[in-house]
């Protein structure tokens, strides 16, 4: 019960990222290629991140689901503001600064690969061994639907208000997404511990305790339910 609701709450902020995403992408093309600016970045900072938490991991720092999720909305608004920076100056030299640009992408990538991860080993954990395929297939449709809704949603072209506005909305939208995240991190987390007690491995619930294998025997403790 714990998993299946943490797995919602979750899912619901992961849709809404994507469609921030697609959203913030969209605008990007109206000033050049994003296909290939946020490809780019994503390229080369996925190897970094993925060693960052590999090494946190081994001093036991990696930060939370909860946290990764927040770190991606607090990143994705940065990369917000940072275009409408851009954007701000524009008004006066009639054209959007390339550095506004880079940061824009490059924070957008950034909060991709925070939250991307930390979604799918989401999906991955809580959706336990028995339903793991169908959670993945669930996180993907969420990236597919909500990029696709953020493009549909945005306008074909976009001039110079029109594209500050929508950096700042949708800017706005992620502090929102990102304080709310904060809030939540203690409820997630002790849903999250919950499931944990659960279903760890090598233990069987019953109904008044639990079976534990420790070093080779088996060891009942009415505590770990």
């Amino acid at each position: 019960m714990a998993s299946g609701i943490l797995v919602i709450v979750l899912a619901l902020f992961n849709l809404g990222f994507w469609v921030a995403f697609g959203r913030l992408e969209h605008a990007v093309s109206t000033i050049a290629s994003a296909q290939l600016l946020v490809l780019a970045p994503l390229l080369v900072l996925a190897p970094l991140v993925c060693g960052l938490w590999r090494v946190l991991r081994g001093h036991v720092l990696e930060p939370s689901i909860a946290v990764k999720f927040g770190l991606g909305f607090v990143l994705l608004a940065l990369s917000c503001f940072a275009l409408a920076l851009g954007v701000e100056w524009a008004f006066v030299d009639g054209s959007v600064g390339r550095w506004s640009v880079a940061g824009c992408v490059c924070t957008l990538a950034l909060a991709a690969l925070c939250l991307g991860s930390g979604s799918l080993a989401a999906a991955r954990k809580l959706g336990g061994r028995d339903h793991e395929r169908v959670w993945c297939g669930a996180w993907l449709v969420c990236l597919l639907l909500g990029r696709a809704a953020g493009a549909w949603t945005s306008p074909a072209t976009l001039a110079l208000d029109d594209l500050f506005a929508a950096c700042m909305s949708v800017g706005l939208s992620a502090v929102v997404a990102g304080v709310t995240l904060g809030m939540l991190w203690r409820p997630l987390a002790q849903l999250s511990c919950a499931a944990d007690r659960a279903w760890a491995p090598g233990r069987v619930r019953v109904d008044h305790g639990a079976v534990e294998l420790v070093d080779g025997m088996i060891r009942f403790d009415p505590k770990l339910t």
